[in-house]
């Protein structure tokens, strides 16, 4: 088995985040597909890991879980650091390197405007605004 197609994927980069008006930080995009995918009558189950993902050929047709078992048309493989375990469930290598950085939010002063996301791949930190007055420091 060659394994199923991906039917989509969805990736946005830190500078993309923070050129909207509002800074979206990772959590608020989350939040925002979930609500779209709901929206268009999705069905989200949560604290339900994923133990064996069923196939039917080349189609993934449902996941079981200590919670019960899903049949879907469309499986959506939204595990995150853990996306690579499920993919391995139907043959497929999805090779993610996952590590922990460290994030300090910072409160911003008064007479210090907004700023751009800013990258340091020299010292690999970064920072980017954080709503109105916060600034986001990350340390890889």
């Amino acid at each position: 088995m060659n394994g199923p197609r991906a039917r989509g994927l969805q990736w946005c980069s830190i500078r993309a985040m923070s050129s909207f008006p509002v800074p979206l930080s990772p959590v608020m995009k989350m939040v925002a597909l979930l609500a779209a995918a709901v929206a268009r009558g999705a069905r989200v189950i949560q604290r339900a890991p994923v133990t064996a993902v069923r196939v039917d050929g080349d189609r993934v047709v449902g996941v079981d879980t200590p919670r019960g078992s899903w049949d879907a048309g469309i499986i959506v493989n939204a595990a995150g650091a853990w996306a690579g375990r499920i993919a391995a469930m139907v043959g497929l290598a999805l090779p993610l390197e996952v590590w922990r950085p460290d994030v300090a939010y910072v409160v911003r002063p008064d007479e210090l405007a907004a700023h751009p996301a800013m990258i340091d791949f020299a010292n690999a930190f970064y920072i980017r605004p954080e709503g109105a007055n916060l600034t986001l420091i990350g340390l890889e």
